[in-house]
């Protein structure tokens, strides 16, 4: 029986590993071809108002900030869940709270 469950936290490891990663080659495609798309719209705004740089900058540079705005707090939530589990955040009782030796 001892093989099996081994088996099971071996599997289960191996999945949370390969989760990290597809969540990682996720997050950097993510990183590369949105800030391209938002420059190529820019790029096609500015050809037709003739003013080519500056859509292009534009769009490219907001699409970035607003990405790192939306990893940093989607990354600092998760890490509040983590930690949220952890032994050095959980809240201790109330001494009134807790039994004392000798009172009834």
């Amino acid at each position: 029986m001892a093989p099996d469950s081994k088996d099971e936290v071996d599997h289960q490891d191996k999945r949370d590993l390969y989760n990290g990663f597809g969540d990682g080659l996720a997050l950097a495609f993510e990183f590369a071809v949105t800030p391209a798309i938002f420059g190529f719209i820019g790029y096609l705004i500015d050809r037709g108002i003739d003013t080519v740089p500056l859509f292009t900058i534009l769009l490219s540079l907001l699409c970035v900030l607003g990405m790192f705005v939306r990893v940093w707090y989607s990354y600092d939530a998760s890490m509040q869940a983590h930690e949220g589990d952890a032994p050095w955040k959980r809240i201790p009782r109330p001494a009134s709270d807790r039994e004392r030796p000798g009172r009834a």
